[in-house]
């Protein structure tokens, strides 16, 4: 991993540049009360930079991606798994080899403001998330669905620009 953090609390991993990583770029693991921000990974040139996720969440709660930049992933540019009030916002995610944004088994998880493009998988794919919030996100081509939710308990997807999607 280029950055890892694990049962923890209060971390902030900001204004950092991360290139040829052989597994995750950012990688928390039962973390709570943190934030991700303003971070560039994967942005030197070259398919496959990030040999994983981008980011990668396990566990934890009360998490923030805020403004950064996932490219070139083999894997997804930001997957939850078991994390709790997510906010993402203002995230770019570019040339994934999975899905951009992929959200699992979470309480809440909102999304606003962010882009997501040329990913081979879904744009945004939220499974088992109780409530998922997405508005003003931008979804382009991508391989399957722009937005793919699936036993979620409530769903809020509006105000949002989806084109190219099932065309990779």
């Amino acid at each position: 991993n280029g950055i890892s953090a694990g049962a923890a609390d209060d971390i902030v991993v900001a204004d950092n540049r991360i290139n040829n990583i052989g597994d995750d770029a950012i990688d928390f693991d039962d973390v709570t009360n943190s934030v991700i921000r303003d971070n560039k990974i994967g942005t030197k040139s070259g398919t496959d930079n990030i040999a994983e996720d981008g980011i990668d969440l396990a566990g934890g709660s009360n998490i923030r991606l805020l403004r950064n930049t996932v490219k070139n992933t083999v894997e997804s540019g930001i997957e939850t798994f078991q994390t709790d009030d997510l906010i993402l916002r203002e995230n770019t995610i570019r040339d994934a080899g999975e899905n951009g944004i992929d959200i699992e088994e979470a309480n809440k998880a909102t999304l606003v403001m962010n882009t997501v493009t040329d990913v081979d998988g879904d744009g945004v794919r939220a499974f088992k998330v109780d409530e998922v919030i997405a508005r003003e996100n931008t979804v382009r081509r991508v391989g399957r669905d722009g937005f793919d939710i699936r036993r979620a308990d409530r769903a809020v997807i509006v105000t949002n620009t989806i084109t190219d999607t099932g065309r990779r």
